[in-house]
């Protein structure tokens, strides 16, 4: 008897402990979604009804940056029913006139891929599978890849390949 109620206190405890995750990462998801969005929103010159914009004045244009393919990344990740594989492809924009980028990238890519595999490997499956958390998880993944980078920054990260099995 002793054995279940500790199973079970341990099982209520583990899943006390998922809900908690999970209610901190949907905030935390749902604060860079609406921040994103209005990003998006205003470049797109779609406007409230609180303010309005001039047509003339939506001139929010930005030149196309060079772009540095990043090796894909092969994770598998956490949870899950089944194990399963995910294989992301990731793209950085930067402006050719900041630096030496490049040189830096390439310098520093095995700490940048570490990082890279250590926080992808501890986001559950389903959020890299839910569409609704790409932004984030791409925002997310632009701020751990510049938060390495000296001589420039990447302007722009984007999710070219996104194959979970």
């Amino acid at each position: 008897m002793a054995i279940q109620t500790r199973k079970l206190v341990i099982g209520l405890g583990l899943l006390l402990l998922f809900l908690v995750v999970a209610v901190v990462a949907f905030f935390t998801l749902e604060h860079y979604l609406f921040k994103r969005k209005g990003a998006i929103e205003a470049a797109a010159g779609i406007t409230t009804e609180e303010e309005t914009i001039q047509p003339d004045s939506v001139a929010l244009q930005r030149e196309i940056g060079e772009f540095y393919q990043f090796a894909d990344i092969v994770i598998n990740p956490l949870g899950g029913v089944r194990r399963s594989i995910v294989k992301i492809g990731l793209v950085g924009e930067y402006n050719p006139k900041e630096g030496n980028l490049v040189t830096e990238l390439d310098r520093k890519m095995p700490r940048i891929r570490s990082g890279l595999l250590t926080y992808l490997g501890a986001v559950p499956v389903e959020t890299l599978a839910d569409i609704t958390t790409r932004v984030a998880l791409r925002d997310t993944l632009l701020l751990l890849i510049n938060s390495e980078l000296v001589q420039g920054q990447l302007t722009e990260l984007y999710i070219v390949d996104f194959i979970r099995q």
